[in-house]
């Protein structure tokens, strides 16, 4: 499978990266989610609203982390929820323990 990606304007982003989960091929870029559905080759794209932080791939859903908050993706692609506004320069998790998110969370940079 091949994915031609083109920024839609010139600033510069932290992070990106592509993961494989489930059925789909899952490229975080800009402030967009790009979720490529493997044999049909649809594609599903989900704006954050804020810059791509890092993805987390569970068995029934992942979890996708933005600079301010967290998105949880159905097993179907679809956004189950977004959480409320957690930081402005970075989520991270960890681990997750019977449905609690534990991460890490910058508010005030550096």
């Amino acid at each position: 499978m091949r994915v031609d990606a083109y920024p839609s304007s010139n600033e510069c982003f932290s992070f990106n990266d592509a993961i494989v989960w489930h059925l789909f091929l899952v490229v975080g870029w800009g402030d967009c989610v790009y979720l490529s559905e493997t044999e049909t080759k649809t594609v599903t794209k989900h704006r954050l609203g804020a810059d791509y932080g890092h993805g987390y791939s569970y068995d029934d859903y992942l979890l996708i982390a933005s600079c301010d908050r967290i998105w949880r993706i159905n097993i179907d692609g679809s956004i189950d929820w977004k959480s409320d506004v957690l930081g402005i320069d970075g989520v991270l998790v960890s681990t997750v323990d019977n449905g609690v998110i534990f991460g890490e969370c910058e508010w005030d940079p550096p």
